[in-house]
Formats: C-alpha cells, sequence, structure tokens
C-alpha cells in the first residue's frame, strides 16, 4: 500500500536541523538554523 500524506505544514525558507516527533505522537516539533523552535499539534 501506498503512504497517504495526512498533514502538511509550513516552515521556515531555511534548511531544516531537525524534526522530532512527541512521545505520545501527538505533535511535532521542528528546528532549523535560521529560525526558532516550531511546535504543531497533529490533528
Amino acid at each position: 500500500e501506498a503512504a497517504e500524506l495526512l498533514a502538511s505544514y509550513p516552515v521556515t525558507a531555511g534548511s531544516i536541523a531537525a524534526v522530532r516527533f512527541s512521545p505520545d505522537g501527538r505533535s511535532i516539533a521542528v528546528g532549523g538554523w535560521d529560525s526558532p523552535i516550531w511546535l504543531w499539534g497533529i490533528p
């Protein structure tokens, strides 16, 4: 089976340094070299 895109999130135009999921899988943290840390809830 093919994977299905569930959601997309806008990110900084620069390079992404790290992406991490929370232990419960309900949020994503993204850090870039040119921006603060971004945190999103997963629907």
